[in-house]
């Protein structure tokens, strides 16, 4: 049987040094993917439909969150910083340490995400 993972426990967790930390206050985070396609019909493909071949893939990920002057993770004014600086960021989408049991408190220092293994 699968191991089913409810969509709404996962988080967005963005690299900071050697860790990866929390956005603050997230109450949504979105997980988009796409495939660019080529059309590939020809005389030989029968006429009747169209033949696409996938060219390019792309992603994009978005989360909303609540503002907060002292919260946990990464706040506002971290992601403000790195995006009118232009720096890469390398995120991870999964679920935090310990969801199962979650506390209705965020923990100091952020949660941290789950590892395989």
């Amino acid at each position: 049987m699968a191991n089913v993972i409810n969509g709404s426990d996962l988080m967005l967790f963005m690299k900071i040094g050697a860790t990866y930390q929390s956005i603050a206050f997230a109450t949504s985070t979105k997980l988009s993917m796409s495939t660019e396609t080529v059309e590939t019909s020809s005389k030989d493909s029968g006429g009747k439909w169209v033949n696409k071949a996938a060219r390019k893939l792309s992603w994009n990920m978005s989360t909303d969150n609540l503002f907060s002057l002292n919260g946990e993770g990464q706040n506002f004014d971290d992601l403000f910083s790195l995006w009118t600086g232009r720096n890469e960021i390398e995120v991870v989408f999964n679920l935090e340490t310990g969801y199962a049991a979650k506390a209705d408190v965020v923990p100091t220092g952020g949660w941290t995400p789950l590892t395989s293994g």
